[in-house]
């Protein structure tokens, strides 16, 4: 990993990217409602180590966004799906939101994926319908909630949306995840040509030990080296490392990239959202 200035620094092992893909080899420079459908059957909450993101990630609600969507929901594998760019496309990336659901900021993002990639971009409403609502007034009915709705309970469910993906014609699967759709990438991976963790919560040392791709990780300063060292230690053991690729966004926040993203000019997060976006595309470019 190289030295310089910048909001933030990246590094990927291996080929360069062009120029435009964030200069990836330098220094560059960002009342909760339980689903009906979910039984949760504990004794005690379990609760992350202190050093997780998951109660930042609650403090700052959902932007109320104008912005209108460009794709259609539409049914895949009797999930309700978001779906941006050409249904014909033999790439897809599949979007996976963070608690708080399909909201217009992330449709945003799916559709600046869509345009860039000249890809299908998909959203499942994993939750349908049921996301955390804010205000939060209970922390514990939030891990409650996580720890209901980790890869186990939609496991079956993402087999028949990745089957369903490839009987329409997907050839080439890509996936990012914010915050908790991140933890959830770490067990759906082999699934997938390159994986993308944006702003990631819950992530352990151990969850490197299982992957099967390529990973971008994109933590923002709340993700801190510290934090994710282990992780990316293993990472780069593996043996399509040289495809790995790690970007840090130091000067914003946890959940500056989905539910919380402001894309006003002028907005810093704004700004290094729509830096993420072009990150990803430059990645998956590369990687699928």
């Amino acid at each position: 990993m190289l030295g310089g200035g910048g909001y933030g620094w990246a590094t990927r092992r291996g080929t360069k990217l062009r120029p435009r893909a964030v200069e990836l080899v330098r220094r560059s420079n960002p009342s909760l409602i339980n689903p009906p459908h979910i039984s949760i059957k504990m004794t005690s909450v379990i609760k992350p180590a202190p050093s997780h993101t998951l109660p930042k990630c609650c403090a700052i609600p959902p932007l109320t966004s104008t912005y209108e969507p460009k794709g259609s929901m539409v049914k895949i594998a009797d999930l309700d799906c978001y779906s941006a760019g050409p249904v014909d496309s033999e790439t897809v990336i599949v979007a996976i939101y963070d608690i708080f659901g399909i909201l217009p900021n992330t449709q945003q993002g799916c559709d600046v994926l869509a345009e860039t990639l000249k890809c299908r971009v998909v959203m499942p409403d994993w939750f349908k319908g049921n996301a955390v609502q804010m205000p939060i007034t209970d922390m514990d009915a939030v891990y409650k909630f996580v720890y209901a709705n980790l890869y186990p309970a939609h496991e079956a469910a993402f087999k028949t949306l990745i089957e369903q993906l490839k009987t329409d014609g997907a050839k080439k699967l890509g996936a990012y995840g914010f915050c908790w759709g991140s933890k959830i990438l770490l067990q759906a991976d082999a699934f997938f040509g390159g994986i993308a963790l944006v702003h990631p919560s819950l992530l352990e040392d151990s969850d490197a030990d299982n992957v099967k791709c390529p990973v971008a990780l994109l933590p923002s300063k709340e993700e801190t080296v510290e934090k994710c060292a282990g992780f990316w230690e293993k990472l780069e053991k593996k043996e399509f490392a040289a495809k790995n690729m790690y970007k840090r966004y130091d000067d914003v926040a946890h959940g500056f990239a989905a539910a919380r993203s402001d894309w006003s000019e002028g907005k810093l997060e704004g700004e290094r959202a729509r830096d993420v976006y072009q990150t990803m595309s430059e990645w998956f470019k590369a990687v699928l």
